[in-house]
């Protein structure tokens, strides 16, 4: 006989894996938020960097717009805004190498944009002075032969060189963000619909064995019911077995045959309750049998004397049943049948 693996075995390893995956996804998706959002951290953290490298140069270029104001004009407004952008741009250029620590490579471009700028600061404060000492047009003479150009270049250049190299590295982080929500969402979606195949598995399987419960039951039922009447049929035969034998020992002991039909009545009105009948004798001149005696409620009406060619019963010596429509088989002594050629 061929094994069947029962399914119970496995309802409570799927339950647990179904379980623990639903538990890892809830740990992953706290991790991969953590990561999110440190990610997301360091993506600002490149923007900040872009936007003081930015700043750096813009305080640069307004510390020479405010000098070269002031070399112009003679105003002592251009110089108040001069002594102002000027140690701006240290401080910036300060702020700008700080942010970029975490990295080698971006702290060396940020420390030479920090001595660019410086290059940059020290010719304008060197104009700045001598223009203070000696006077505008000296001053004025001085750039024109100086290489203020040539040290703006060099703070571009570096503005450049570090731009580059942090938008390099924004990238590359913008990059692995979106590689981590994307393997992220496919764990989560993964890990959300294996654990619900696995529960609508059981499910299944749950509703299947109630399913065969609930057949099983109703098997057990209609079995039950059918032992039921099978004891109720077997009682009755019982009884009836009981009846028969005590009608075969009362039979025995009647004197007359008015005492036997009135047993055999009695006996079959008992024994088959929903039928009905007549008992005859037959005479002693073997041609007429009469009515002895009656029981229940006959299907069909009988005469009281029968002559023995009237029933096909005596005429063939064993029991006559006659189905529906076979109304040329009837015996002619029940009311309404036909009479025999």
């Amino acid at each position: 006989m061929p094994h069947h693996p029962n399914p119970a075995r496995f309802r409570t390893p799927t339950f647990l894996l179904a379980l623990a995956l639903l538990v890892g996804v809830g740990v992953a998706s706290v991790w991969g938020i953590v990561r999110f959002a440190r990610s997301a951290e360091w993506v600002e953290h490149s923007y900040e960097v872009l936007a003081k490298n930015e700043e750096v140069e813009t305080s640069v270029l307004a510390a020479e717009s405010a000098a070269r104001a002031y070399r112009l004009t003679v105003s002592a407004a251009h110089h108040a805004e001069y002594l102002v952008a000027a140690p701006r741009v240290t401080r910036q250029s300060d702020e700008l190498l700080a942010l970029v620590s975490d990295s080698p490579q971006r702290t060396s471009l940020a420390l030479e944009m920090r001595k660019r700028a410086a290059e940059r600061l020290a010719e304008l404060q060197y104009l700045v002075d001598v223009q203070g000492r000696e006077g505008a047009a000296r001053a004025r003479a001085l750039t024109a032969a100086g290489q203020g150009a040539t040290l703006m270049r060099a703070v571009v250049q570096a503005h450049d060189d570090l731009e580059r190299a942090e938008r390099a590295v924004l990238a590359e982080r913008e990059a692995t963000t979106t590689r981590q929500v994307r393997m992220l969402t496919a764990f989560v979606v993964a890990g959300t619909l294996l654990p619900l195949g696995l529960l609508g598995v059981l499910l299944a399987g749950l509703t299947r064995e109630n399913r065969r419960v609930r057949e099983l039951e109703a098997q057990a039922r209609d079995s039950m019911r059918a032992l039921e009447a099978t004891a109720i049929h077997r009682d009755r035969l019982s009884e009836q077995r009981r009846r028969l034998g005590s009608y075969a020992s009362l039979l025995q002991s009647c004197q007359t045959v008015e005492e036997a039909m009135t047993l055999t009545s009695s006996v079959a009105t008992d024994l088959l309750p929903a039928a009905g009948g007549r008992c005859y004798t037959l005479r002693e001149s073997q041609n007429l049998a009469e009515t002895s005696a009656m029981f229940g409620t006959p299907a069909s009406a009988s005469a009281d004397l029968v002559q023995p060619e009237q029933c096909w019963a005596l005429r063939r010596g064993q029991v006559h049943q006659t189905a529906p429509g076979e109304a040329g088989m009837r015996c002619a002594h029940l009311v309404g049948a036909a009479q025999p050629d």
